[in-house]
């Protein structure tokens, strides 16, 4: 008798999470977006400014392509640990991605700019490891 318990109550707690799984997953899908969003879109040729605090994936946002001047402020310095990076959005590969900041090599500075190259237009986010609040510029430049 205590087997059959034993496997009823097993059954039981099975069944809740099979049931629970789709309210989560329906749950999930409609948080809001991380608070590092981009309510509006800039104008065409516009800077795209891009927000956040601490270590966080940005929104995704739309960028037109080509080359941008990337400049970058924290409120405390970089440490070792810190990156930013910006990745496509619509798709997976580790090969479109543009490093914006590499901590390691750096003597923890709280502003910096590099550009990058060859940006295609599609959506995009910020992967970003940083102490505090940041701040991030995609201004496009043209030849």
């Amino acid at each position: 008798m205590h087997t059959k318990s034993t496997a009823a109550m097993l059954a039981a707690v099975l069944a809740a999470f099979v049931l629970a799984a789709p309210a989560a997953h329906a749950q999930d899908a409609a948080a809001p977006p991380p608070a590092a969003c981009v309510a509006d879109p800039p104008a065409a040729g516009a800077a795209r400014v891009v927000t956040g605090n601490g270590q966080q994936r940005s929104a995704p946002f739309s960028l037109d392509g080509g080359a941008y001047r990337v400049t970058w402020t924290s409120d405390k310095p970089s440490t070792t640990l810190s990156f930013m990076q910006l990745q496509p959005a619509d798709e997976s590969s580790i090969l479109r991605m543009q490093v914006i900041l590499n901590g390691a090599g750096t003597p923890d500075p709280t502003t910096g700019q590099t550009y990058v190259y060859n940006v295609k237009p599609g959506s995009y986010y910020l992967d970003v490891r940083l102490p505090a609040g940041w701040s991030v510029t995609l201004t496009p430049i043209t030849p």
